[in-house]
């Protein structure tokens, strides 16, 4: 039986053989803590992307992360899994909603590695992290980029590991579980769509 400690390590180079023995066996509490903290950083990056730090304070910015954070990874466990599993078996895939949630916890493992680093940053820069604003000194902007450049690279990878992860689950191919990602984002996002167009057409006609 793999450990955590082991599954952590080795989801950064053996993706599919890590989720072949997780799906055997995984721990439960290692995936909610996984999709909890994962949550976390998920909140604090789009923080980040969307420049939060030009609207509101450093302390809301990150006590929205520490109260959203792990709710919206919850949400996502229970709801992501059971919608891939569905469109899945549209392409072919094999995989129930259980194993996928094994996947998708453990795809949290690199993205939370990563957002460790997090931690220094924001003592280093501040609300600097959170601005549309490079911050003022030339060495902390250099800081700054090269920080983010070692961070894509890595999310890059990340994404990788998470359709490997995705594949084993549903013994698909990385290309097809990106397949299988699209078309439930679609199935996900229709009903959205389709109430938002609801609503201006009667706008509209008011």
């Amino acid at each position: 039986m793999i450990t955590t400690r082991q599954a952590m390590l080795s989801m950064w180079t053996k993706p599919r053989a890590t989720i072949a023995q997780l799906c055997e066996a995984s721990s439960p509490r290692a995936m909610m803590t996984l999709v909890m903290l994962g949550g976390v950083v998920s909140v604090l990056d789009k923080a980040v992307t969307k420049s939060a730090g030009d609207k509101v304070s450093l302390s809301i910015i990150l006590a929205a992360a520490l109260a959203v954070g792990p709710i919206s990874g919850l949400v996502g466990f229970y709801i992501g899994p059971w919608v891939l599993a569905k469109t899945g078996k549209w392409i072919g895939g094999n995989g129930d909603r259980l194993r996928l949630r094994v996947a998708w916890a453990w795809s949290n493992a690199i993205p939370l590695t990563i957002g460790l680093m997090y931690i220094p940053e924001i003592l280093f820069f501040g609300i600097d992290l959170f601005t549309s604003s490079p911050p003022t000194s030339p060495t902390a902007q250099s800081v700054m980029l090269g920080l983010g450049i070692f961070e894509f690279l890595l999310g890059c990878w990340a994404f990788v590991v998470t359709l490997k992860a995705f594949g084993e689950a549903q013994g698909f191919s990385a290309w097809k579980a990106l397949l299988n990602m699209v078309i439930a984002f679609m199935v996900a996002v229709l009903p959205i769509l389709l109430v938002v167009a609801g609503i201006a057409i009667f706008t509209i006609r008011g």
